[in-house]
């Protein structure tokens, strides 16, 4: 759908523009129309036609769709349905109005300002409520879905117009009763944010998630990533044997109690770290005072 003009009709929906793209799908604005000049923006994620006809793809597209509409919390976006536009599926889901977290870094650095510390407390918090969420969360059935999201990152975690924070795409997210399952040594994510554990190609569970998370927030504090490199080889050699610096070594007027949490969450062994994100998004809530206030959405509206 490259060439497409909008507006252009899609179903019961009209595509406004187009969001994003990815190796695997599009992602385009849209509304529905209905009776009485009822109108509502969501958010279409179209699997590429060069992949309908590969079963793998296919299957992993409806793995996210099935999955994702099980999830309904806050700090998640929710996914309404799955469709098949004329042999094109699609995903229709909650239109967040607003950035990602890699966009909201390289728009503080381009003010040359750095995120609020009661800020950067706020965003990581309500993503590992969102996580916790996930990791806890049971299907229709009542089993356990042990859903891990394997691609926690500034990218995939957004902050709304509104403050409101959400975690999206679970397109390689791990759960038990999914039905394409990784193959043993495959790794997938970006390497950037990977635990130790997922770039040996082990399994993985609700830990290696707070990891990702640990990462995001020490990029968030420190305002660059922690694993870089001339080439991808040389990333994941870093995040192989990850060396995690002293917060307060890089940035030296950073609230202590953000050591604490990651110390936790960046543990090399599952074991010493958060056992579930919700603890982590309680060690950081100390973290929010701003002033005589919890920082909140509004505050964060207003950044």
């Amino acid at each position: 759908m490259s060439a497409t003009v909008f507006p252009a009709r899609f179903g019961k929906y009209i595509l406004l523009d187009r969001i994003a793209s990815g190796g695997m799908a599009e992602v385009f604005r849209a509304k529905i129309v209905g009776t009485e000049r009822f109108q509502r923006l969501v958010a279409i994620k179209c699997m590429l036609k060069n992949l309908v006809e590969d079963e793998h793809f296919t299957t992993m597209f409806i793995d996210e769709a099935k999955m994702a509409a099980q999830l309904n919390h806050a700090n998640i976006a929710h996914v309404l349905e799955l469709g098949n536009n004329e042999g094109q599926l699609y995903i229709a889901m909650d239109l967040i109005n607003g950035h990602d977290l890699r966009h909201v870094m390289r728009t503080s650095k381009k003010r040359k300002t750095r995120l609020p510390f009661p800020l950067i407390a706020y965003l990581a918090s309500k993503a590992a409520e969102g996580l916790s969420y996930v990791h806890r969360k049971g299907g229709f059935d009542g089993k356990p879905l042990n859903l891990v999201h394997r691609d926690v990152s500034p990218q995939n975690i957004l902050l709304s117009y509104d403050g409101e924070v959400k975690v999206v795409d679970f397109g390689i997210a791990k759960a038990e009763q999914r039905a394409t399952e990784t193959q043993a040594g495959i790794i997938k994510g970006k390497f950037s944010y990977m635990a130790p554990e997922q770039v040996r190609g082990l399994s993985l569970d609700a830990r290696s998630d707070v990891f990702a998370l640990g990462l995001v927030l020490i990029e968030l504090l420190m305002g660059e990533k922690l694993y870089t490199g001339k080439s991808d080889i040389a990333i994941l050699e870093m995040a192989r044997n990850p060396i995690i610096p002293v917060l307060n070594d890089v940035v030296p007027d950073a609230p202590k109690q953000f050591q604490v949490v990651l110390s936790r969450a960046l543990a090399l062994q599952r074991d010493d770290r958060y056992q579930d994100a919700l603890d982590m998004a309680e060690d950081l809530q100390g973290l929010m005072i701003d002033g005589q206030s919890i920082y909140g959405a509004r505050n964060a509206a207003i950044f």
